[in-house]
């Protein structure tokens, strides 16, 4: 499904909105494969927000989040530490659907254009910061640039997809 919302909290009004998301068969591990996208939003001049107070103020979200938590805390209500990640995207993403399925029930992918020089390498940074706080709370949650998962498709599938693997190795790599 593409476009799908996901409220955290009856409390607000709208839901959040995850770009791609896979649900999977009842007997399997994970309910949902959910995947956030970014082609160009992370080299924009635009600032991007903090997290807003009042996702800090719900109580029982957090308690099994720790490690997210205290991270939420430092980009809220503005984030000056991130320029190109819009992490407090992503932790609304990971309360969202963990509200929905439970922690261990989802998995987020990150997918986003990697660029050459200086930004590319600073967003690189942000994504590999974040990882390694929800990892710390156990959530399935993973970052893959474009050109990585085009390299992937290309080793595994190229013998039965070549005219497709041929146009996207052309246009994004």
């Amino acid at each position: 499904m593409f476009e799908t919302k996901y409220k955290i909290s009856e409390k607000f009004a709208f839901g959040l909105n995850l770009d791609v998301v896979i649900e999977n068969t009842p007997e399997s591990k994970f309910k949902v494969f959910a995947v956030e996208c970014k082609f160009s939003e992370a080299y924009s001049s635009r600032r991007h927000s903090g997290l807003k107070q009042k996702y800090l103020q719900l109580q029982n979200i957090w308690q099994d989040v720790p490690n997210l938590h205290r991270f939420s805390k430092k980009i809220s209500p503005v984030d000056k530490r991130f320029n190109h990640l819009h992490p407090a995207q992503l932790v609304k993403h990971i309360l969202g659907l963990k509200e929905k399925y439970g922690k261990n029930k989802f998995r987020l992918l990150y997918l986003w254009y990697d660029c050459m020089g200086d930004e590319g390498a600073k967003h690189r940074k942000e994504i590999e910061e974040f990882t390694r706080v929800a990892k710390a709370d156990s959530i399935h949650f993973h970052a893959l640039s474009c050109q990585e998962l085009i390299i992937k498709l290309s080793k595994d599938y190229r013998d039965s997809h070549n005219d497709y693997i041929g146009y996207i190795s052309r246009r994004y790599l």
